[in-house]
């Protein structure tokens, strides 16, 4: 059984969930308990939380189809494994971390207009001889779960990213191996919640 979960963002964003993402109250219910389920049933190895507020983001960025929902959350729990870098360590206190918070190489700013979450992604931000590559992704990833977790209207109309590139110079451009921007674009692809995919 869930936690109870009340929409409260407004009927123009319920009935666009509706039309883009097939959540009604409904699919939203019993997407929630079969997941809910299936995580503690059949993949308690995953030992994924299963409350409302870390499974609906995961239900609207497949639009409700369980068995992708399932294939995202096994992703998404497979890379938390399999990258502990970027998982472990994740205080905001820690210097290395709160460095990376304080120079802004992720800024979640406001809302576009038609409801999705601008961040911008400023590429050089940081000192590459001082900053590792992996404590970038860690810092981005942290923003972009408290962005995603904390923003319903993020889950629904999803994210736009900028990216600033000015100041990169070739030592920016040499901590980005092959590995480590093919590692990036699987980060991107779990987390996106994008309604348009």
């Amino acid at each position: 059984m869930t936690d109870e979960y009340e929409f409260t963002l407004g009927e123009e964003t319920r009935l666009y969930a509706e039309e883009a993402l097939n959540e009604t109250v409904e699919s939203r219910t019993a997407g929630l308990e079969e997941i809910g389920r299936w995580l503690k049933e059949e993949r308690p190895d995953l030992n994924a939380k299963t409350e409302t507020k870390y499974l609906l983001p995961f239900l609207r960025g497949c639009k409700f189809n369980l068995e992708k929902t399932k294939q995202k959350i096994i992703n998404y729990y497979t890379m938390r494994r399999d990258e502990p870098i970027w998982f472990k360590n994740r205080n905001p206190l820690l210097p290395e971390v709160e460095e990376l918070v304080r120079l802004g190489i992720f800024l979640p700013l406001r809302q576009t207009s038609d409801g999705r979450l601008v961040i911008i992604i400023r590429t050089a931000a940081h000192n590459p001889s001082i900053h590792s590559q992996e404590d970038i992704f860690k810092v981005g990833k942290m923003i972009l779960d408290i962005a995603v977790m904390e923003s319903e209207s993020c889950q629904i109309y999803g994210g736009l990213a900028i990216f600033d590139m000015s100041g990169v110079t070739i030592w920016h451009a040499k901590q980005m191996t092959i590995i480590s921007f093919a590692e990036l674009c699987l980060l991107g692809r779990i987390t996106r919640s994008d309604p348009s995919d």
